[in-house]
C-alpha cells in the first residue's frame, strides 16, 4: 500500500497491488471516522477534511486482504499552536 503525499493536506492518493474495495480512516482511538467504497481500481483519490493529526488508512482489497498504514494530516489552513515559551533562569 502506498499513500501520498505524506504529510497530506486536503487530499491523498492510495495505491495497492490489488483493486480497492473500501477505504476507511481510523482515528487514534480506533474509531472509523470516514468510509469510502472503492472504485475497483488499483489507485484512488481521497478528499480529506480532517483536523491535523495522525490517522490510519485501512484498505480492503477485492481479494479480501486488509491493509493499514499511517497517515499524517498537516493542513496549512488550520491554525497552529504557538511554540512553547521557555524561560531560562540566569
Amino acid at each position: 500500500i502506498n499513500i501520498y503525499p505524506q504529510p497530506a493536506t486536503d487530499m491523498c492518493f492510495v495505491s495497492t497491488t490489488a483493486p480497492i474495495q473500501a477505504l476507511d480512516i481510523i482515528n487514534a482511538t480506533g474509531k472509523i471516522i470516514y468510509s469510502e467504497l472503492g472504485h475497483g481500481t488499483f489507485e484512488q483519490r481521497m478528499a480529506l477534511h480532517l483536523p491535523n493529526g495522525m490517522y490510519w488508512i485501512q484498505v480492503t482489497q477485492t481479494n479480501g486482504i486488509v491493509l493499514r498504514k499511517a497517515l499524517l494530516i498537516l493542513n496549512s489552513n488550520q491554525p497552529r499552536l504557538p511554540p512553547k515559551c521557555v524561560k531560562t533562569l540566569t
